[in-house]
């Protein structure tokens, strides 16, 4: 069992949430406009 490398854990969390963020920030209006 390797042991995890929290800084590297750490690093992608970061890398893959902007992303995510990114895409949701854009999609949430576009999903409020059209229920409305």
């Amino acid at each position: 069992m390797k042991k995890i490398d929290w800084d590297l854990v750490q690093i992608w969390v970061l890398t893959l949430t902007i992303p995510v963020m990114i895409i949701i920030g854009a999609l949430l209006p576009t999903v409020f406009a059209n229920y409305r």
